[in-house]
C-alpha cells in the first residue's frame, strides 16, 4: 500500500492506492486555517487511514511549490500556509511516518511513469497547466530534484523568443517580469481575454466559446498555444526527452496537443515528432488523482 496527500491552499486530498496502483480510499477536506492545525488535520487522516490499511511505505506529499534540500524549507508562491516551513520534518513529527516532497509537476512526472506505459522512454518532461505551472522531469527512472530543488521548474522561467511589447507590464506573481506561469495558466488565459475584450472570463469558458467558433476567445486560445510551444522548444532544446505530458485543467483541450506541435518548427532547429506529445488526463473522478497516484509512488522514483 501507498498513501499520497495533495496539500493545496483550497483543499487537501489523501489517497490509499494499492501497489497496483487502484485507489482503495480517497478523501478531501478543507485545510485548517493555521500550520499548527494543518499538522494536526494531516495526522488525523493519515491515522484514520492507517486503522484501515497497512502504509509501511514513505507518504508522498504534492505541494504547490519546492523543497529546498539544504533549509528543509518549503518555498510556495500559491501557498502561504506552508512557505517557509520545514513542511517534511514537521509533517513526519505530526505524522510519526516517514514522508517524501514533491512539486505537483514532480509528481506529474511520476504518474505518467507509474501510470502509462512508458518502459521505452527514459527521458519524460511532464507539465502541469492549472492555477500554477511547473514540470517534473524523470531520467532513466530517476525522479530529478537537483541540489536545490528546481528541477522542472519550468513555470518561473522567461518566456522565449518574446515579441514587440509582449512583456509590457506582465508581471508574475513571483515579483519578476514575463515568467511562463504568468501566461500560460488558467489565470494567464483569463488574463489574456480581458485584456482582448475588457471583459472578464474563466478559462474554462473561454475554451468553450472558442469551440464554437467565437473569434476573440479562437484569439486568445492560439495565442496561448503558441507561448507554451514556445517554452516547451525551449525544454527540447536543453533536455530533448522522449515524451511530454500535459496534465492539468488546461489538458482537458484537446486542440493543445494538435496546435502546440504545429508551432514547433519556427523554434527548434531539428525536426521533432509531434507524438512526443501527450495529454495525461485519467477517468477516475477523484479530481486530484493523478497528483495523488504520483505522491503515492515518490517512493519508487524519489531515490
Amino acid at each position: 500500500m501507498k498513501c499520497g496527500i495533495r496539500l493545496g491552499p483550497l483543499e487537501i486530498s489523501i489517497a490509499v492506492i494499492t501497489d497496483d496502483g487502484d485507489f482503495v480510499y480517497s478523501s478531501s477536506f478543507k485545510p485548517a486555517d493555521t500550520y499548527s492545525e494543518l499538522l494536526v488535520q494531516l495526522a488525523a487522516a493519515l491515522k484514520h487511514c492507517s486503522n484501515r490499511y497497512d502504509i509501511p511505505s514513505p507518504v508522498g506529499v504534492s505541494v504547490k511549490g519546492h523543497e529546498t534540500p539544504s533549509t528543509g524549507m518549503i518555498t510556495s508562491l500559491h501557498h502561504p500556509l506552508i512557505a517557509q516551513k520545514t513542511l517534511r520534518r514537521d509533517m513526519q513529527a505530526a505524522l510519526k511516518h516517514s514522508v517524501i516532497v514533491a512539486s505537483d509537476g514532480q509528481c506529474l512526472a511520476v504518474a505518467a511513469r507509474s501510470v502509462l506505459e512508458l518502459d521505452n522512454k527514459p527521458t519524460i518532461f511532464a507539465l502541469s497547466l492549472d492555477q500554477s505551472v511547473c514540470g517534473g522531469i524523470i531520467v532513466s527512472d530517476k525522479l530529478l530534484f537537483g541540489p536545490h530543488g528546481l528541477a522542472g521548474d519550468w513555470g518561473h522561467l522567461s518566456l522565449p523568443w518574446p515579441v514587440d511589447h509582449e512583456m509590457e507590464g506582465r508581471i508574475c506573481v513571483c515579483g519578476r517580469t514575463g515568467c511562463l506561469e504568468h501566461f500560460v495558466s488558467l489565470e494567464g488565459l483569463s488574463h489574456d481575454y480581458e485584456l482582448l475584450t475588457g471583459k472578464k472570463l474563466t478559462s474554462e469558458s473561454i475554451i468553450k466559446q472558442a469551440e464554437t467558433g467565437d473569434i476573440v476567445a479562437e484569439s486568445a486560445m492560439q495565442v496561448l498555444e503558441d507561448r507554451i510551444s514556445r517554452g516547451l522548444a525551449m525544454v527540447i532544446g536543453l533536455l530533448d526527452p522522449d515524451v511530454i505530458l500535459i496534465g492539468g485543467m488546461l489538458a482537458e483541450s484537446k486542440r493543445l496537443f494538435t496546435n502546440i506541435p504545429r508551432k514547433w518548427p519556427g523554434n527548434i532547429r531539428s525536426s521533432v515528432n509531434s507524438d512526443i506529445l501527450v495529454p495525461l488526463r485519467t477517468s477516475n473522478p477523484c479530481p486530484d488523482h493523478l497528483y495523488l497516484h504520483g505522491a503515492g509512488h515518490l517512493c519508487d522514483y524519489a531515490k
